[in-house]
């Protein structure tokens, strides 16, 4: 699901800022949604 990559593209990227010595990106907009919940309004 695409959601799951974007979350991990954010922890990705958050890796790189801290490295870089950049302000880490919030990922509970991201991360913090529940899938479970989508289920009911995504195509067969």
């Amino acid at each position: 699901m695409e959601i799951k990559d974007d979350c991990q593209t954010l922890k990705d990227l958050n890796k790189l800022n801290i490295d870089f010595e950049i302000d880490k990106i919030d990922e509970t907009k991201v991360c913090g949604i529940d899938i479970s919940s989508l289920k009911d309004y995504l195509p067969n």
